[in-house]
Protein backbone atom coordinates (compact mmCIF):
# COMPACT_ATOMS: atom_id res chain seq x y z
CA UNK A 1 0.00 0.00 0.00
CA UNK A 2 1.44 3.07 -0.95
CA UNK A 3 1.64 6.16 1.53
CA UNK A 4 1.51 9.97 0.73
CA UNK A 5 5.39 10.20 1.41
CA UNK A 6 6.25 6.89 -1.10
CA UNK A 7 4.12 9.32 -3.81
CA UNK A 8 6.58 12.15 -2.63
CA UNK A 9 9.86 10.34 -2.85
CA UNK A 10 10.14 10.81 -6.43
CA UNK A 11 13.50 11.30 -5.93
CA UNK A 12 14.06 7.28 -4.52
CA UNK A 13 15.06 4.66 -7.33
CA UNK A 14 13.42 2.56 -4.77
CA UNK A 15 10.13 1.70 -6.88
CA UNK A 16 8.04 4.65 -5.53
CA UNK A 17 8.15 6.35 -9.15
CA UNK A 18 4.94 5.31 -10.54
CA UNK A 19 3.82 7.47 -12.93
CA UNK A 20 1.26 9.83 -10.97
CA UNK A 21 4.37 11.98 -9.57
CA UNK A 22 5.50 13.21 -12.41
CA UNK A 23 1.83 15.29 -12.52
CA UNK A 24 2.42 16.35 -8.52
CA UNK A 25 5.77 18.25 -10.31
CA UNK A 26 4.39 19.42 -13.61
CA UNK A 27 0.98 21.05 -12.77
CA UNK A 28 1.86 23.26 -10.48
CA UNK A 29 5.00 24.10 -12.47
CA UNK A 30 2.61 24.85 -15.45
CA UNK A 31 -0.38 27.25 -13.60
CA UNK A 32 1.94 29.02 -11.99
CA UNK A 33 3.39 30.78 -14.39
CA UNK A 34 0.02 31.15 -16.30
CA UNK A 35 -1.76 32.72 -13.16
CA UNK A 36 1.13 35.04 -12.37
CA UNK A 37 0.91 36.59 -16.14
CA UNK A 38 -2.82 36.38 -16.47
CA UNK A 39 -2.73 38.51 -13.16
CA UNK A 40 0.15 40.94 -14.46
CA UNK A 41 -2.06 41.48 -17.72
CA UNK A 42 -4.99 42.09 -15.78
CA UNK A 43 -3.44 44.87 -13.24
CA UNK A 44 -1.88 46.29 -15.88
CA UNK A 45 -5.73 46.66 -18.11
CA UNK A 46 -7.39 48.02 -14.91
CA UNK A 47 -4.23 50.34 -14.31
CA UNK A 48 -4.78 51.54 -18.28
CA UNK A 49 -8.45 51.81 -18.05
CA UNK A 50 -9.13 53.80 -15.18
CA UNK A 51 -6.92 56.46 -15.92
CA UNK A 52 -8.80 57.26 -19.29
CA UNK A 53 -11.21 59.78 -19.27
CA UNK A 54 -12.98 59.42 -22.22
CA UNK A 55 -13.96 55.64 -21.63
CA UNK A 56 -17.98 55.99 -21.25
CA UNK A 57 -18.80 54.79 -17.98
CA UNK A 58 -22.47 53.58 -18.61
CA UNK A 59 -24.30 52.57 -21.81
CA UNK A 60 -25.41 54.66 -24.21
CA UNK A 61 -28.94 54.96 -24.48
CA UNK A 62 -29.87 53.47 -28.02
CA UNK A 63 -33.43 54.18 -28.03
CA UNK A 64 -34.38 56.08 -31.40
CA UNK A 65 -36.77 59.36 -30.67
CA UNK A 66 -40.10 59.63 -31.53
CA UNK A 67 -41.53 62.36 -33.31
CA UNK A 68 -42.99 63.56 -30.32
CA UNK A 69 -39.81 63.56 -28.56
CA UNK A 70 -38.27 65.65 -31.13
CA UNK A 71 -41.34 67.79 -30.66
CA UNK A 72 -40.61 68.32 -27.24
CA UNK A 73 -36.49 69.01 -27.34
CA UNK A 74 -37.38 71.63 -30.14
CA UNK A 75 -40.40 73.28 -28.43
CA UNK A 76 -37.71 73.51 -24.86
CA UNK A 77 -34.79 74.79 -26.77
CA UNK A 78 -37.12 77.46 -27.91
CA UNK A 79 -36.92 76.90 -31.58
CA UNK A 80 -40.87 76.68 -31.78
CA UNK A 81 -43.38 78.01 -29.94
CA UNK A 82 -46.74 76.83 -27.77
CA UNK A 83 -48.85 77.96 -31.14
CA UNK A 84 -46.92 75.65 -33.32
CA UNK A 85 -46.13 72.99 -30.68
CA UNK A 86 -50.19 72.61 -29.92
CA UNK A 87 -50.96 72.35 -34.07
CA UNK A 88 -47.64 69.57 -34.72
CA UNK A 89 -48.59 68.00 -31.76
CA UNK A 90 -52.09 67.72 -32.50
CA UNK A 91 -51.24 66.19 -35.95
CA UNK A 92 -48.69 64.09 -35.18
CA UNK A 93 -51.98 62.42 -32.64
CA UNK A 94 -54.08 61.88 -35.90
CA UNK A 95 -54.02 58.78 -36.70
Amino acid sequence: MWSWWDCMRWWDSSGAWDGTTSWLMVLPMMLWPILIIGGVIAVVMLLLRAGRTDIPRTWPDNRRQTAFDILRERFARGEIDRHEYEERKGLLSQP
